[in-house]
């Protein structure tokens, strides 16, 4: 069993591999324990990939965020350091346990990703981790059925030209076809606006009527009414 010194230690180490996390998120980026290795966040005379394995684990097993669209306001659990009362502890006091209600962790082929719910929006970190993972196309489709479901509104073939994607138009067009041919991506569809700009939507949660209608307010009606 871990004394109370050298749980701190780790505390403190987590606490800070945490914060470098939430800061990540904020700028747009997703975190992997990989980079708790190359940072060197372990404490002292603890291997790097040891802690590692071990703050995931930790998360793991503690409340964490679910990987779903939030609803409603989240909060960013404190950090240490935005936590004053933690000054007035003794050395051998134990430090209270991170809170991680705000991390969520994606698993990919190979590693997983993480990132704080309330910094980082579910898509956009959907989009990053199908990106890292080489899927343009279910990148393409998750977008698209989030944004159909969630909001509910169809997706300009040009958001995909900015970021995270920046993908060209002539890839967007071949995503697309790729999706029809595809009886998995069955559900993603086409409309277009009265300027002919393309819009594309799932009919698991759009009508053909409802994409059309919404494709046109916000590609012509929205610019013309600010």
């Amino acid at each position: 069993m871990q004394n109370t010194s050298t749980r701190n230690d780790w505390l403190v180490s987590a606490d800070q591999a945490l914060a470098d996390l939430r800061r990540r998120s904020r700028a747009g980026k997703l975190t992997t324990p990989e980079r708790w290795v190359k940072l060197a966040f372990a404490p002292s005379g603890m291997d790097a990939r040891a802690f590692a394995s071990d703050l995931l684990t930790y998360i793991e097993e503690c409340p964490h965020g679910e990987d779903a669209p939030a609803r409603g306001r989240q909060e960013v659990p404190l950090g240490y350091d935005d936590r004053p009362e933690l000054n007035n502890l003794e050395l051998d006091d134990p430090l209270p346990e991170p809170e991680v209600t705000d991390i969520v962790i994606l698993r990919g082929a190979s590693t997983v990703y993480l990132y704080s719910k309330p910094l980082m929006s579910h898509s956009f970190a959907h989009a990053l981790f199908n990106t890292a993972e080489g899927d343009d196309l279910a990148t393409f489709a998750d977008v698209v059925r989030t944004e159909s479901k969630l909001y509910p509104r169809p997706v300009a073939a040009s958001d995909f030209l900015n970021q995270p994607y920046l993908w060209s138009a002539n890839k967007v067009a071949s995503l697309f076809e790729r999706a029809s041919e595809s009886a998995e991506y069955r559900d993603i569809e086409l409309t277009k606006t009265s300027l002919g700009e393309s819009y594309f939507y799932s009919t698991a949660h759009l009508s053909s009527a409802q994409a059309t209608a919404l494709a046109e307010w916000y590609g012509v009606e929205k610019p013309r009414n600010p």
